[in-house]
């Protein structure tokens, strides 16, 4: 079986030549001054897990992004296919970030990142784009407390 143990949002991450997965700038809410909303970068990050039953052959992955109403807002994919665990292990793990740019947001509301392995959700991450709020303006001349 193939799992997903965690899927997230960042503003970086990358995997070191160790395989260790480093990221900065997790987040859940994205804000913006008006709608439509076009985000500069983000990556979706996630670990794949598969057992030694799964190596050896295609897969297909596929990654939806769906807004509040269920309507789906882009989705694109490709095959993978994992290779043999190190000896002595039973699973295999990818460590995986996906950058994606200027990425179009129409309306404010929640979305969600679908994770689909061979037409099964293995992994979803929810967030908020969300109006910025007004500044407040500071006080003019003296406060009195």
């Amino acid at each position: 079986m193939i799992k997903i143990p965690f899927a997230l949002l960042a503003d970086y991450s990358n995997i070191s030549r160790e395989g260790k997965l480093n990221i900065l700038g997790i987040f859940t809410q994205l804000y913006a001054l008006k709608e439509p909303v076009t985000h500069p970068q983000m990556q979706l990050v996630y670990t794949l897990e598969a057992d030694r039953a799964e190596t050896g052959r295609k897969h297909r992955l596929e990654i939806e992004l769906i807004d509040g109403d269920g309507k789906k807002v882009f989705s694109f994919g490709g095959d993978l296919e994992f290779s043999q665990p190190p000896a002595g292990e039973t699973r295999v793990i990818a460590n995986q970030n996906l950058v994606m740019n200027n990425i179009q947001f129409p309306h404010f509301g929640k979305y969600e990142f679908k994770i689909l392995v061979n037409g099964e959700v293995r992994g979803e991450v929810e967030f908020n784009v969300i109006p910025t709020p007004p500044q407040v303006a500071p006080p003019q001349g003296p406060v009195e407390q």
